[in-house]
């Protein structure tokens, strides 16, 4: 038996026992999607920071190369040869953006700043903490077309961004009409790296939309919005599990990197 079948016995049996249990059995399926989208992004990084390693080596490799062709590396006392150091290149950075005091945006600045980024709908839910937190903020947001959960982070950047590699496959079957499982990384005119994915279903069908941003003055924005819900309202009745509401997520991954690249977000 698969482990998408075990999981889906689970959540079926739950539903007709103790709601204590429920309750544990669903929060625990809560904190894994919270857990696997941490993976994603430590996956992005790790991919990224390999990525850069391999350039710098390639980059070495040929200038010593062209060392030799143009001529013997000066030799040193001990006979030590010794190579000319490489200059790092000039980029532009934007000023940094003014950092407030303490460990990072609370829940209701990050509030008031998303409120006015969402398309039209509303909020039917902010979870409670620690779900919401300094620099962490979830919500359940409704466009008349099905509720969805909404992660917004904001942090220090830990490791550049890059796409998973390998992708990362499905646990269970994704929605009729669900957008594909894809990823892609661009850097913008002002230094933004920005990483654009479509996330990998759940054992429910549940997936993301999810974006995020490395800045120049060190900071990083995510936005994770599913195509479903987890808890709150509008969904009572099933609290914890995957609600999946709808086959694709509100918006577009180009609107919402318009919104973790709003200069609203800070430390």
């Amino acid at each position: 038996m698969v482990d998408d079948d075990i999981v889906a016995i689970f959540a079926t049996v739950a539903q007709d026992i103790e709601p204590d249990l429920v309750a544990v059995i669903g929060e625990a399926t809560r904190q894994g999607r919270r857990r696997r989208a941490r993976r994603r992004l430590a996956i992005a990084c790790t991919a990224s920071a390999s990525v850069v390693a391999v350039a710098v080596a390639a980059t070495v490799a040929a200038h010593l190369a062209s060392a030799r062709v143009h001529g013997s590396p000066a030799v040193g006392p001990g006979g030590h040869h010794h190579s000319p150091a490489l200059k790092p290149k000039a980029h532009h950075t934007r000023p940094p953006v003014p950092q407030a005091h303490g460990p990072g945006m609370r829940p209701g600045q990050m509030l008031a700043v998303l409120r006015k980024l969402l398309p039209p709908g509303t909020i039917t839910y902010v979870a409670p903490p620690p779900f919401s937190e300094r620099g962490s903020l979830e919500l359940n947001f409704d466009d008349r077309k099905g509720a969805v959960d909404i992660i917004v982070s904001v942090a220090p950047t830990p490791d550049p961004l890059g796409c998973p590699n390998p992708p990362l496959s499905d646990e269970g079957k994704r929605p009729a009409g669900a957008s594909p499982i894809s990823c892609a990384t661009s850097v913008l005119a002002n230094g933004d790296v920005v990483m654009q994915e479509v996330t990998e279903a759940d054992f429910a069908g549940y997936y993301d939309f999810a974006v995020y941003v490395d800045r120049p003055d060190g900071v990083t924005v995510s936005i994770d919005v599913g195509n479903g819900t987890l808890q709150g309202t509008p969904h009572l009745a099933r609290q914890g599990w995957p609600w999946v509401d709808r086959a694709v997520p509100p918006g577009s991954l180009a609107f919402w990197e318009t919104v973790v690249t709003s200069p609203k977000w800070h430390l």
